[in-house]
């Protein structure tokens, strides 16, 4: 019955003062719109309170485990090349959801944990070298697995007495933020 009135098929319609109609229609139209947006950041925020008790253990784990991957990087595209050597890992274990907890580790002093966004809800299996394409000194890491491209951005990163901030702008681990990593605007 509900579904007629919103359609407008309804013989009771008639019965339903117009202002009504056209706000519940309206609210119903926007909870089907935004679900999708309202569930994303469930989903996010159940990941990251399940990622935050096991933060520190993992980053541990990370400097002692955390696949090793090396590139020569051309600075500016010059000719001289630098090497560049990272250590990457992933934790995706009940791996049903966008966000994993990872870490990058670059040339042994650029360390971080963070929360990480991959395109797929598809587990990740066990990370090789030969899976890596490449990493960055933001955290985001490019994997080749069995021919599928999976890209995995860091998008929050993760700071506790053991790990430090890799960056000392926006808000870390669990906090609201928008997607720069600033507090929302009370106003």
């Amino acid at each position: 019955m509900i579904l007629q009135i919103i359609l407008g098929s309804s013989p009771n319609r008639s019965k339903v003062p117009g202002r009504i109609y056209g706000l519940t229609s309206f609210a119903l139209l926007a909870m089907l719109l935004f679900a999708p947006v309202a569930l994303a950041a469930t989903e996010f925020d159940l990941q990251c309170k399940k990622f935050l008790p096991a933060a520190d253990a993992f980053y541990e784990k990370c400097q002692n485990e955390g696949v090793l991957f090396g590139r020569t990087f051309f600075p500016g595209g010059g000719s001289r090349g630098e090497g560049e050597y990272y250590r990457v890992l992933f934790d995706d274990e009940g791996g049903t959801s966008h966000f994993v907890l990872g870490c990058a580790i670059a040339n042994a002093n650029v360390k971080m944990a963070s929360i990480y966004y991959k395109t797929s809800t598809e587990p990740l299996p066990p990370i090789r070298e030969e899976d890596i394409q490449y990493a960055d000194l933001q955290g985001h890491v490019g994997l080749n697995i069995n021919g599928h491209r999976r890209i995995l951005l860091a998008v929050r990163q993760i700071v506790t007495k053991e790990i430090p901030a890799r960056y000392n702008w926006g808000i870390p681990n669990c906090g609201v933020s928008d997607l720069e990593g600033n507090a929302p605007n009370p106003g």
